[in-house]
């Protein structure tokens, strides 16, 4: 009786989910005649900026390694034990840790990795995971988990971890003067900065190793490190794939709407200095326009690129959504018709996983020798 209890309530529930599950979205295909229509900036306005990301190349960073283990649960002699192992289907788990480029807000300023990195031999593709720093784990975990399990080995995976924020909102929040304010603001401006060096410098490690192919490394970046992700897409030509996950450009615009932890930062400051909402954004301006996607317009490769993102954002503007595309080149684009957390659920089974499929085929499709091979046939 039970199963047929179960079995009345699952017809019940499939109807309710394709009507009302998190699968709606606009899907965009990438466009080269649009593309060719895409803003390319200026040499004289992107070098002062692209400058800001330089670093010396020639300085690999020294990478340690040792074995990661994770906890698991399992039964023996009839009884549930916990154990650590540090190996998970066919890829070895690893710890790879190496100095951060500068202050990237980390415990030591230095940059984590779990790495699962295939026991199969020859090369293999990599891609690279970004977490949204010191907030939710279960975007950067499910993907990383999900690339690691269909690939069978012939994928290794980075996952970059997060110990703190990237961002000291709490810190802006409680600035006694403008001054102050200016320095914490500043200081979350580089930290970005850093993260996209340090991205640029795993690779450099990466490229290096045997069983990775360089011609093959991909990156995602969720919310918070989208920015980071859309900036790597743009100055980081080795990458031949990257997936922009509810991001958008303008930060400054972002900063100046986005409600949580940025809102009450927001909120303490109006009313501390009594500032009105366009000169906090004036001052965001001044310090977070150098990280505008949109100054860099024309460096990405839109074949490259997808960006996923929700239609009804309320903290990544429209405007601020669409610039990030221009600058992309237009790239392809699957936007969630719901807001910011509930596009989320499109990773889920309440969205039937619809943005996990997404985010696998593009990944499929750019990190397959095919691929590579048609362009280089261009």
């Amino acid at each position: 009786m039970r199963l047929i209890r179960a079995g009345l309530a699952w017809f019940a529930i499939v109807p309710l989910l394709l009507v009302f599950g998190c699968t709606r979205n606009i899907h965009t295909d990438f466009n080269p005649g649009k593309s060719n229509l895409a803003a390319v900036a200026s040499d004289a306005e992107k070098t002062p900026y692209v400058e800001l990301f330089q670093y010396n190349r020639k300085e690999r960073p020294e990478v340690k390694q040792r074995p990661y283990g994770i906890k698991h649960r399992y039964l023996r002699g009839g009884k549930w034990h916990w154990g650590v192992k540090t190996h998970i289907g066919p890829h070895h788990i690893r710890l790879l840790e190496f100095p951060s480029a500068g202050d990237n807000g980390q415990l030591g300023n230095n940059v984590k990795v779990r790495f699962y990195q295939s026991k199969r031999p020859g090369v293999k593709s990599l891609v690279i995971v970004l977490p949204i720093y010191g907030s939710y784990t279960y975007p950067t975990e499910e993907i990383a988990a999900g690339i690691r399990e269909r690939s069978g080995g012939s994928t290794n995976v980075a996952v970059f971890l997060a110990d703190n924020f990237l961002l000291d909102f709490e810190g802006l929040a409680e600035a006694k003067s403008e001054a102050e304010f200016m320095r914490i603001a500043r200081q979350m401006q580089q930290r970005i900065i850093t993260s996209v060096i340090d991205i640029q410098r795993f690779i450099d490690w990466a490229e290096l190793q045997p069983d990775i192919d360089a011609e093959h490394i991909g990156l995602i970046g969720f919310s918070m490190s989208a920015l980071t992700a859309s900036l790597a897409a743009l100055l980081e030509p080795r990458l031949n794939a990257t997936i922009i996950t509810m991001g958008a450009g303008h930060p400054y615009e972002v900063l100046t709407v986005c409600p949580g932890r940025p809102g009450r930062a927001r909120d303490s400051i109006l009313n501390r200095f009594n500032w009105t909402t366009a000169e906090y954004r004036q001052r965001m301006y001044e310090v977070f326009r150098p990280l505008d996607p949109e100054i860099y317009a024309g460096l990405a490769n839109p074949e490259s690129v997808l960006m996923i993102d929700a239609h009804y954002d309320e903290c990544m503007p429209a405007k601020a959504r669409h610039s990030l595309w221009k600058a992309l080149g237009y790239p392809e684009r699957v936007s969630y018709l719901y807001s910011h957390k509930k596009a989320f659920l499109s990773m889920t089974p309440l969205g039937f996983y619809s943005m996990r499929r997404n985010i696998y085929r593009f990944f499929d499709r750019r990190l397959s020798s095919s691929t590579l091979l048609a362009e280089r046939s261009k």
